[in-house]
């Protein structure tokens, strides 16, 4: 079936001054990667590019912050726990979704 980005997966996202850490969540949720455990091949993505400027992003799992150089792209499972830093820098950073043909991307994404 193969991963494609689906429509309205891709934004820009952008941390307003004196913005605080980001909750640790997950972007597609339990009910929505578990069907996929039995093909890794087609579980749901996120792609985070700091295309101008540093961002950092905790990891949960690690109990550590990452620190996304300019230029660089983090990606991971749509069940990794996760949160951004809080605000370094006003520049957008590119957020997509990677998921399964005909998956629509999680809902709450405001444009």
């Amino acid at each position: 079936q193969g991963l494609t980005i689906p429509a309205g997966g891709v934004y820009g996202i952008r941390d307003e001054p004196g913005t605080g850490p980001q909750q640790l969540h997950v972007d597609w949720g339990p009910q929505k990667t578990s069907e996929y455990e039995s093909n890794l091949d087609s579980m749901p993505l996120t792609v985070l590019w700091a295309c101008s400027e540093p961002f950092c992003l905790a990891m949960a799992t690690a109990g550590v912050m990452l620190s996304v150089g300019a230029g660089d792209m983090v990606v991971f499972r749509g069940d990794f726990v996760h949160g951004g830093g809080g605000h370094l820098s006003t520049a957008f950073r590119v957020h997509a979704y990677v998921a399964p043909r005909g998956v629509a991307p999680p809902g709450y994404i405001v444009t």
